[in-house]
């Protein structure tokens, strides 16, 4: 995937976005099929044990139904360390 920089505006993102889009992703998806399909791939790899359907269902039914546990549960995790 691409990494979008961070702006202090939302004018400021959006002008990264819409360069990332005309200068690399239309690209190489329209002119180099094979490297956008590797790239796909590899987001998919480095991405999908997060985002599916299994831990999505399992943070729904936490959230929606026993919110006090889960809020415990989750106040007994250590705070991450951000470097």
């Amino acid at each position: 995937g691409w990494a979008i920089e961070d702006h202090n505006t939302d004018e400021g993102e959006s002008i990264c976005l819409y360069e990332k889009l005309e200068k690399a992703i239309a690209p190489m998806f329209y002119h180099h099929p094979e490297q956008w399909a590797r790239v796909m791939q590899m987001s998919i790899v480095l991405n999908g044990s997060f985002f599916n359907t299994h831990r999505m269902l399992e943070q729904y039914l936490a959230n929606a139904y026993f919110p006090e546990s889960y809020s415990r549960q989750r106040q007994s995790l250590p705070e991450p360390v951000l470097t």
